[in-house]
């Protein structure tokens, strides 16, 4: 405007300018915090300056760490709002975050750095539970950690516990108070089944159960009620069957006129081969050879004639005839069942007997038997198989009476018996138990021969019998009654030959069986065969044996064969002597032990029923010398054995002494070394 001396003049038009907007400033009162395992919420403050220009968003960002790299959560929020929820994190996550203001200049400066985690969650199930008895009273479990620990690391676990196939569950363990993957159940009752499952604890809490595992607690008690009752019933079988056997077949030898002749005794069936009469193997006839049962059949049997003068004699009323005898049995005896009980092992049982004929048709007598066995187990019931030894010892006397019918062998008989012993029962996870066993039985029998015609005959046979015996009650063996039955019928046919001054007896039995009680139920059927040869001349005796259980009980097995060779060269006592006896299975028999060494002395060895055994004796009669040098050896399977040398002396027909050295090797009792000062008497 124009100035003049006369004043201000008009103003101009109006102009306006405003400054450039900036960036606005950081947010402030930034915060994160976790709501629940996959959230967390940020709130702050808008900037107290905003640049210049209207806040139009935020920008969010976040990292793994406080030094980053930082990444954008959010590039901008096109919102003022100063919330946000970061959403899709997993458990016990930890996030920093910062934020900056937006406005139309761009993105300010970023707020203070804050972090924030989300909550944890429980941990995953263990996993591989496993649960193993290892006493009668104690289970032990064992686990694998959780993969994932929830976020959180695991304190300590939780262990439920079901008695019923886990129909329902209780706390065991709320908290084992560590982080180790075992646990030791204690003070349980032996025989107890638990079932398990084992949960992780954290921070947050308890995760989901393991799998279900369940074991049951060892009970030896049990174990030895069940082999007793897989067992023992069939041993008392055996037992039985194998005195009857003994003892009728002794009656047999008497009905059939010869009372001190040749009987083989064959496991479950039993006959004579014949008279010792002149057709002996001697050179003058039977009777001079002394043929009783112990020569003939060495390893099977043997008779001891105390006195009498035959059945004809004693009908007219002569001396009544006293006799002691023995005979001698093992048995295999195996079953083998699924799910229970497998075993398997062998019986030896031993007989001596003393009898009186009262008069031509009565006979009265006592028998004493020793029975030792020995079995090996496995029982399969628990989830874990238990192998082990069954051992049982029975000592039992028979009284027994038999009526001779008629001349033609026919012949009724009776006995009873009481027995008493041990059983034992050894096994890898207890040691051994003992308890007391008693027995008693009866049985009834008859016998007839049905064809003679030569030297032939065919004898029907049939016998009954029962057994109870009882099982005491001990500390670790529970009691236990039982009770066995059995009925047989059998056919056997004998016949010898004489074939160019040799002679040759061939037998064949056939028998049907049927067995009741606890010991099994139902048929079964059995054969048995022998045969012998002699040659006089050679002195040379060759003798083999068989039986076999053909049909019976399932799994159940019964049998064994035998064999004995003879060679004998001297005459009137002069001259070299063999003997070759080897034998394998339940007819082997260690009756030549107990006649030579005793019965306490052969069973008192440490020696088990074994398989296998060679017996063999090697003598020399010296003419001038009065006395025959021997020696002898007895080999069991399994490492067993015993050597002898010595002289007998034949002080008259009726008395001969032995002088004798023996060495006795065990491998249970080592070695033992003996003298021996022992005489005999013939009548």
């Amino acid at each position: 405007s124009a100035v003049n001396v006369a004043g201000t003049g008009s103003p101009s038009n109006i102009a306006t300018a405003t400054t450039d907007a900036t960036v606005p400033d950081a947010p402030t009162a930034l915060s994160a915090t976790a709501d629940g395992t996959s959230k967390i919420d940020l709130s702050w403050t808008a900037p107290s300056y905003n640049g210049g220009a209207a806040l139009t968003g935020y920008r969010i960002e976040v990292a793994d760490g406080g030094n980053g790299p930082w990444s954008n959560l959010v590039a901008n929020t096109n919102s003022t709002a100063t919330t946000y929820s970061h959403t899709g994190l997993a458990p016990a996550s930890t996030r920093y975050y910062r934020v900056s203001a937006i406005n139309s200049v761009g993105s300010g400066r970023s707020s203070g750095v804050v972090k924030a985690t989300t909550d944890a969650t429980v941990p995953d199930a263990p996993t591989g539970l496993q649960a193993a008895d290892v006493s009668p009273t104690q289970i032990d479990l064992k686990w694998t950690a959780p993969g994932y620990d929830g976020g959180a690391p695991i304190t300590s676990y939780k262990v439920e516990i079901s008695a019923d196939a886990g129909s329902s569950w209780g706390v065991l363990v709320p908290s084992t108070g560590s982080t180790g993957t075992s646990y030791s159940h204690t003070g349980l009752e032996p025989g107890s089944t638990r079932h398990y499952r084992v949960s992780a604890i954290n921070a947050a809490g308890t995760g989901l159960p393991s799998n279900v595992a369940n074991a049951s607690t060892d009970d030896p008690v049990q174990r030895a009620g069940r082999v007793n009752a897989e067992v023992l019933p069939h041993a008392v079988a055996a037992m039985t069957s194998s005195t009857v056997s003994a003892i009728s077949g002794r009656i047999e030898a008497v009905a059939a006129g010869v009372p001190y002749g040749r009987e083989a005794t064959m496991g479950l069936l039993s006959s004579g081969f014949g008279r010792a009469g002149a057709t002996g193997f001697g050179p003058r006839g039977g009777r001079d050879r002394d043929l009783g049962m112990g020569q003939l059949f060495d390893g099977a049997s043997f008779l001891l004639p105390l006195g009498g003068n035959g059945m004809q004699q004693q009908a007219a009323g002569g001396i009544p005839n006293i006799a002691a005898w023995g005979s001698g049995e093992y048995q295999n005896l195996s079953r083998s069942r699924t799910g229970s009980v497998d075993w398997d092992g062998n019986m030896m049982n031993m007989h001596v007997g003393t009898d009186v004929q009262l008069r031509w048709d009565l006979l009265v007598g006592v028998a004493a038997s020793r029975s030792a066995g020995e079995f090996d187990f496995t029982d399969e019931t628990g989830p874990s198989e238990v192998d082990g030894t069954y051992m049982s010892e029975m000592t039992t006397v028979n009284p027994y009476a038999a009526w001779f019918l008629g001349r033609g062998g026919v012949v009724a008989w009776a006995t009873g018996g009481f027995g008493w012993g041990d059983i034992e029962i050894e096994d890898e996870r207890q040691a051994l138990r003992r308890s007391g066993t008693t027995m008693m039985s009866g049985a009834v029998g008859a016998s007839g021969i049905l064809v003679s015609t030569g030297s032939a005959k065919l004898r029907v046979r049939a016998e009954g019998w029962m057994s109870q015996a009882e099982v005491e009650r001990s500390a670790e063996v529970e009691a236990m009654s039982l009770e066995v039955r059995r009925g047989r019928l059998a056919l056997e046919w004998q016949q010898g030959y004489r074939l160019w001054g040799h002679e040759v007896s061939a037998l064949v039995e056939g028998g049907l069986r049927y067995d009741d009680g606890d010991a099994g139920n139902g048929e079964g059927a059995e054969v048995g065969g022998g045969l012998r040869y002699a040659s006089p001349r050679s002195r040379l005796i060759v003798e083999g044996r068989g039986r076999v259980l053909v049909n019976g009980h399932f799994g159940y097995e019964e049998w064994g064969v035998s064999g004995m060779i003879q060679f004998d060269m001297h005459r009137r006592g002069e001259g070299l002597s063999m003997r070759l006896a080897p034998a394998w299975g339940e007819a082997s028999s260690g009756v030549q032990q107990l006649w030579d060494r005793g019965m306490t002395d052969r069973l008192g060895t440490g020696l088990t029923p074994a398989r296998g055994r060679l017996d063999a004796e090697i003598e020399y009669g010296l003419a001038d010398f009065g006395g025959t040098p021997y020696g002898r050896l007895y080999v069991l399977d399994g490492g067993d054995r015993a050597f002898g040398t010595g002289v007998r002396y034949g002080i008259s027909r009726v008395m001969n002494v032995r002088l004798e050295a023996t060495r006795r090797e065990s491998v249970l009792n080592g070695a033992r070394h003996g003298v021996t000062l022992r005489g005999q008497l013939k009548f």
